[in-house]
């Protein structure tokens, strides 16, 4: 019998909330449901998997998800800012411990922007209790860069 293993991201935390997921070939052949569990048994055609769940991959992206959505900055107020300065403040957001269920996280932000051009154009913008999730969403939608999680990591890049 193989054995998959499933590595849960941000992304796939949510939808495992469904129980179920399909598998679709590059034939666009759709196979499932298959029960979204560890230890669950998946057979394709003549192949037997067992999956297993990287659990704690899944709880720090849990954990992150509410670290975003539950820290709230009283208040922004960006004018002309560079963006070089607002990455560095994100990154000082980041440098306390961040109090969640009565237990203190440690947020890890790593900023990899390599492109001057985006690290010197400036923005205006202010907000009153925004989420730290929103506030990092917003800023990476108006200079185009992009993130993803890496564990307990969230990681800005161009």
């Amino acid at each position: 019998m193989k054995r998959i293993v499933i590595i849960l991201i941000m992304g796939l935390t949510i939808n495992a909330l469904s129980q179920t997921f399909q598998l679709r070939d590059a034939n666009d052949k759709t196979f499932g449901p298959f029960t979204y569990k560890d230890g669950a048994v998946i057979t394709l055609g003549t192949n037997v998997f067992i999956l297993e769940l990287e659990k704690q991959l899944a709880i720090e992206s849990r954990t992150l998800n509410k670290v975003l959505s539950e820290t709230i900055i009283p208040e922004v107020n960006f004018r002309d800012a560079r963006v070089k300065d607002i990455l560095d403040y994100l990154m000082s957001l980041s440098q306390g411990h961040i109090e969640v269920d009565g237990e203190r996280i440690r947020l890890n932000l790593v900023v990899n922007v390599k492109s001057q051009q985006k690290l010197s154009g400036s923005i205006t913008f202010s907000a009153k209790e925004i989420t730290l999730g929103d506030l990092i969403k917003t800023v990476l939608s108006v200079t185009g860069l992009r993130a993803r999680v890496d564990k307990q990591t969230l990681i800005i890049y161009d």
